[in-house]
């Protein structure tokens, strides 16, 4: 039998709740945008692009609670908490790792982590191969991108 995600209509508090989240991180996605005005050109691409990530995908979010007639069960299960604490782990670990790996050998490490804690799918050789390369690609795209395109030093490891 399939759990419930969301709660009877009644529960004004919890759809209220979300509402307000939603606001305030567009809110926070428009004073992005507007004191992006003025970082310098290169500067200020990312962001904007997160300004716009975050407004469109909260505006989502608003539009989705708005049409609902229910809102969202709150709380996480047991096993939901512990993969957040070990999330927190995970990227902790990726900020303390990045000066003695650097960028790239660090987010693998953590991109690793993350896929550990978070996949509920049953392991393939096709799912291994796919986020081995999916990994790989992300982690040097984003390295590429920083360092080629925006200019910004990442660190490089001490081994470099």
């Amino acid at each position: 039998m399939k759990e419930s995600t969301s709660v009877p209509s009644n529960n004004k508090n919890g759809r209220a709740g979300v509402i307000a989240v939603t606001l305030l991180l567009m809110a926070i996605a428009i004073a992005t945008l507007w004191e992006s005005r003025e970082f310098s050109s290169l500067g200020s691409i990312f962001p904007k692009v997160i300004g716009i990530a975050l407004l469109l995908a909260s505006g989502a979010a608003l539009v989705q609670v708005l049409r609902c007639r229910s809102a969202p069960a709150r709380g996480l299960p047991a096993s939901g908490m512990l993969r957040g604490v070990l999330l927190i782990g995970a990227v902790s670990a990726w900020i303390a790792l990045l000066e003695p790996l650097g960028f790239a050998a660090s987010g693998l490490i953590c991109f690793v982590a993350i896929v550990l804690v978070t996949n509920r799918d049953p392991w393939t050789l096709r799912r291994i191969a796919f986020y081995a390369v999916s990994m790989v690609a992300i982690v040097f795209v984003f390295n590429y991108v920083f360092v080629e395109l925006l200019n910004v030093t990442l660190p490089r490891g001490r081994w470099q």
